[in-house]
């Protein structure tokens, strides 16, 4: 182990101590020698530790294990065009031979020859990474290998991810298995320079690629800005691997193009393909073919054209069918259209558009059911008009639609007044009039008092359970939730209610102010459907309620019935003729194939009301949404009023005069938003004109008409057609600055925006620039899905904005750009650009360039894909690495420490003389009191062993009384037997001369010794003295003998006894 620093120029630093010891001598001439020294000491720690946390202190190990990490290419353009060579176990003819399987095998072979220390990662990625095994020492390859299911190919978050994985206790190697043919090589090669700078040598084994039978649409060419009114020159090019027959279709803005002699596509034959010279030479010849076409334009804004190749033949010929098409676009520059959707009809509906038209603006005039659903097909007009359109025709999403197309796109929207504007057609709380509206379609409460009143008679019989076709809901969930669409159009001081019948009626909701929304909304939707079906109850419970209402609590009364049913019998011209009275008017509504015509027509006509036949009952909303408009025709004001001007600021009525009378107009309430302008208001304060800037676009509401019916007066006035040309172009989106030059480009998954507001004007012989500096640059890109994201550009030089906008969909893109200067002054630029589908799969080989480029910036190898043993990476060029340990942690835990008692050292008064002289002592008297304690242990012991000598002596007697008591036994029995030999001895010398005279012996004491007589006590002795003198020497001892074994044998056992114990 050796040391390093970050900063080795901060060990000047140690210089320091030389004047730290000097002062340190000087300044603490009061301590003592010994306390004086020990805080010069701490000092010099402190700088010491200190100058090696800012020189960065480190320790360095070199690494012995090293990881590779394998990653492989397993995107869509590898599994269709990749052959894995026949090389690492594969067979030629081998169908099951899969890329996978060689990226497996190949794994294996470069891993071989590695340590047991040394791991294995596995990645596989096409969109995105995956990491299917952890370096490892053995990685299980069978849930490493995987397909992966995205389409795309991003080697660059791939390359990020293995240099993630690599330890830093090792060394480490990137195996990267692809044919790089990413959408974005820039970010590979950026990611490559990432493991360079790592220390990662990152080495490439290029996919094989073998196609056959494919066709791709290279690209569509056309002219990115065009004139209104020109052609212009359509150009497919097409690639192949082999010459093939089949159609071109051109689409222009999703419509076909017809050719010359009236077919819908242009023929492809063989004759049309040509060999690639570009490509000659380099492997597989490519045939390519251009086809061309002249296509007038019809618009202005943006243009879309779209190409599709289909081949004659079945899929063996065109594999892939994703790179068959490609899409391209014009900017047509001139005068803007301008889009008149037209409410009214008849000869009233054309008064305005004619004026228009008069005065050279384009205008394109439409029923409001031929309103375009989307931003792309709104984007090719600059304004939208509505002229008396109910909300009924505008559906939800078109209302989306409109209001993005507005606010973040650029267009221009109007509403004019009439019957089926603002809130009397309906537009209350709809999407329009939350965002774009600059008045308010609801009257506040103070303006007006409750104005109507609605009952909803809903059929909940057991026939509402039936499905509804092309949706998971049945017909009674439709009807509920269309109710309470109803219910949001009216007011919070309209009154409301629900009655519910099935073969009897009740209250689901009883009547009252529509204050509580969402309570109501909830009741509504607990509504369920079972029983039977009486409309006569349903209409009854309703008239009991509303009958008795004055004028003053609802101007007017309406019934909604809906029933999808045969009903019972009931006196209906009674009923009805009593609703009449009551002043109650009634619409009917009938679903299901059950329904009744004809009660419910005449139903209807006796009430006053309109019968809907509903075929479809997803088309309910709108119905109920119609019907509820009922009791609104109360917000329109009819009474000849004079305009009074109230801002004369607005750019709208400069010059504005005196003008007639108008003769009527919808009721609306202002907004509180400081962008609103409110320059003309009627007789009471209502708002007549008003106008804002909403996002990028802008806004205008006149609550009055521009027909015969309320401006009758205007339109014999001179300022009428000043008026409302003034208005349409004010709303229109400003014309394009062809003096800017706006580039957009696709770059892998984002939209590289760029520019240019820089100018070059000639100054006689010297030419001067001129930039747009801080200007506020920002817009919009339409997505291919319909969709928009706001962009906002960012100057990075004189007079240039940049910006990167992300662009993960396949299709055109565009952008709508608007720019303020420092004056508020605005310019307006459009641009767009184009991501083709299928963009990996239009290469017909590996991108062998790139792989020599990533090998080359991280010093890696090229792995040839047919070699049969590949040198393994763990063997050759194991790159030295190290690790680098930072111990500033520790070191600042020291500094603490030494700081700490550097202050403990000045702050205490401490002697060495007399800590030596506390240690001495309590040195001694921890002596004495293990003296002590050693001498209280030495007096235990000797009591404990006296104690076990005791018992010991005493088990020693009982032993030897023992082994006297068996040597006694012992010495009886041994002397009964010498008796006894002595005495057949004695016997047998009687018997031999019993009849001889002895002189030594009696008489008496021979004959009862040879007649064996009773012994008596007196013979013993001379028993005992019988014995020879070496027999009693060998008896003593072999009995002090047998005593002194028994003592032992009893010592030893006290011995174990107290070992037991102990």
């Amino acid at each position: 182990m050796s040391f390093a620093f970050d900063h080795p120029e901060y060990l000047w630093l140690l210089l320091f101590a030389g004047p730290i010891i000097y002062l340190g001598m000087r300044s603490l001439r009061a301590m003592n020698k010994s306390r004086r020294w020990c805080a010069i000491g701490l000092r010099l720690l402190v700088l010491v530790l200190v100058v090696l946390m800012l020189a960065g202190f480190q320790t360095v190990r070199k690494n012995d294990v090293m990881t590779v990490i394998a990653v492989l290419d397993q995107s869509e353009s590898v599994r269709k065009f990749a052959k894995p060579p026949a090389a690492l176990g594969g067979k030629k003819h081998d169908r099951g031979y899969t890329v996978e399987q060689w990226q497996e095998r190949l794994v294996r072979a470069v891993s071989e020859d590695r340590r047991p220390d040394d791991l294995l990662s596995v990645i596989s990625y096409a969109d995105r990474p995956i990491v299917r095994a952890l370096p490892s020492k053995d990685p299980v390859f069978g849930e490493a290998i995987q397909i992966d299911t995205g389409s795309g190919t991003d080697t660059a978050a791939a390359i990020r991810t293995a240099i993630a994985q690599a330890r830093s206790d090792s060394s480490a190697k990137i195996l990267l298995c692809s044919d790089l043919n990413d959408i974005d090589s820039e970010e590979v090669l950026a990611a490559a320079r990432d493991a360079a700078v790592a220390g990662i040598p990152i080495s490439v084994a290029p996919v094989p690629y073998s196609i056959k039978n494919e066709v791709i649409v290279k690209a569509v060419h056309v002219p990115m800005d065009a004139r209104e009114g020109q052609s212009v020159r359509v150009r497919v090019e097409l690639e192949a691997t082999d010459p093939t027959r089949g159609e071109l279709f051109l689409m222009y803005d999703d419509q076909v193009v017809p050719v010359g002699d009236g077919k819908p596509g242009l023929d492809v034959n063989e004759r049309d393909w040509v060999v690639n010279q570009s490509e000659e030479g380099r492997g597989q010849r490519q045939f390519v073919a251009l086809k061309r076409m002249d296509v007038p334009l019809g618009h202005t804004g943006v243009n879309h054209f779209k190409a599709v190749f289909t081949a004659d033949y079945d899929d063996a010929v065109d594999r892939v069918t994703a790179n068959n098409e490609a899409e391209s676009f014009t900017i047509v520059r001139g005068q803007g259209k301008v889009l008149f959707v037209d409410g009214l009809g008849g000869e009233s509906g054309m008064v305005l558009p004619r004026t228009l038209m008069s005065h050279g603006i384009d205008l394109e005039v439409i029923i409001p059911s031929q309103l375009p659903g989307s931003v792309r097909r709104l984007q090719k007009y600059d304004a939208v008009i509505f002229q008396s359109v109910p909300v009924e025709y505008v559906s939800a999403s078109q209302q989306r639609a409109l209001a993005t197309y507005v606010h973040d796109m650029g267009g221009g929207f109007a509403m004019i007044g009439g019957r089926g504007s603002f809130g009397a057609g309906g537009w209350t709380n709809s999407v329009i009039d939350k965002t774009i509206l600059p008045v308010a379609c609801q009257i506040p409460t103070q303006t007006l008092m409750p104005s109507g009143a609605l009952v909803l008679v809903i059929d909940h019989s057991g026939s509402m359970a039936s499905p509804v076709i092309g949706s998971r809901y049945n017909q009674q969930v439709l009807a509920n939730e269309a109710a309470i669409l109803a219910m949001k159009t009216l007011y919070p001081q309209d009154l409301v209610g629900v009655v519910v019948f099935d073969d009897y009626a009740k209250w689901a909701w009883d009547i009252q102010m529509n204050s509580d929304t969402q309570k109501l909304a909830k009741r509504v939707r607990a509504i369920s459907p079972g029983g039977g079906t009486n409309i006569f109850a349903g209409l009854e419970t309703a008239h009991k309620k509303l009958a008795p209402l004055r004028m003053q609590d609802a101007a007017i009364k309406h019934i909604i019935l809906l029933t999808d049913g045969n009903s019972q019998e009931g006196k209906y011209v009674q009923l009805i003729g009593n609703m009449m009275k009551s002043g109650i008017t009634l619409s009917t509504v009938g679903i299901g194939d059950a329904r009744q015509f004809g009660l419910l027509q005449r139903l209807a006509n006796m009430g006053g009301g309109q019968y809907h036949d509903v075929k479809d009952p997803n088309d309910l909303p709108q119905v109920f949404i119609k019907e509820a408009q009922t009791i609104r025709k109360n917000l329109i004001k009819e009474v000849g009023f004079a305009p009074v001007l109230r801002d004369a600021d607005s750019p709208l009525i400069t010059g504005f005069s005196a003008s007639p009378e108008l003769r009527g107009y919808v009721l609306t309430g202002e907004k509180q938003d400081p962008r609103i302008f409110v320059p003309l208001v009627a007789a009471e304060g209502e708002p007549l004109l008003a106008h804002m800037q909403t996002g990028l676009g802008r806004s205008v509401a006149f609550t009055s008409d521009a027909t015969n019916r309320w401006a009758v007066d205007w339109l014999a006035w001179g300022g009428y057609e000043d008026f409302w040309v003034r208005l349409v172009r004010y709303i229109a989106r400003p014309s394009q600055n062809r003096m800017n030059q706006v580039m957009a480009s696709v770059e892998g998954e984002h939209v590289r925006l760029r520019l240019d507001a820089g100018q070059v004007k000639a100054n006689g012989r010297r030419s001067e620039a001129s930039f747009q500096n801080d200007m506020i640059v920002e817009g919009a890109m339409l997505q291919p899905d319909g969709s928009v994201q706001r962009i906002r550009l960012d100057q990075v030089g004189p007079g240039m904005y940049e910006t990167d906008v992300p662009a993960e969909q396949v299709g055109n893109y565009i952008i709508e750009l608007q720019m303020t200067d420092k004056n508020g002054s605005t310019q307006r630029a459009s641009t767009g650009a184009t991501r083709l589908p299928g963009e990996e799969l239009r290469r017909f080989k590996t991108n062998l360039p790139l792989a020599e480029q990533v090998a080359l910036i991280t010093g890696g190898d090229i792995i040839n894909p047919a070699d049969e043993k590949p040198e393994s990476m763990f063997t050759e060029n194991r790159p030295e690495t190290y690790t680098l340990r930072s111990v500033w942690r520790y070191l600042l835990i020291v500094l603490l420490i030494a700081f700490f008692m550097d202050v403990a050292n000045r702050r205490i008064a401490w002697d060495p003389d007399e800590m030596a002289h506390w240690y001495r002592k309590r040195k001694a008297a921890k002596a004495a009191r293990a003296k002590r304690a050693t001498e209280q242990t030495i007096s235990s012991l000797k009591n404990r062993r006296d104690k076990a000598s005791e018992g010991m002596q005493a088990d020693d007697d009982e032993l030897a009384k023992a082994a006297l008591t068996v040597e006694a036994m012992y010495q009886q029995r041994k002397a009964n037997t010498l008796a006894e030999r002595r005495k057949r001895l004695t016997k047998s010398r009687t018997s031999k001369r019993k009849f001889e005279a002895n002189e030594t012996q009696s008489a008496s004491k021979d004959f009862v010794a040879t007649m064996g007589g009773a012994q008596i006590e007196e013979n013993k002795p001379i028993v005992q003295n019988a014995k020879s003198e070496t027999q009693a020497e060998m008896d003593s001892d072999d009995m002090t003998s047998r005593l002194l074994s028994a003592k032992k044998k009893a010592q030893q056992r006290l011995d174990d006894i107290g070992n037991d114990k102990e």
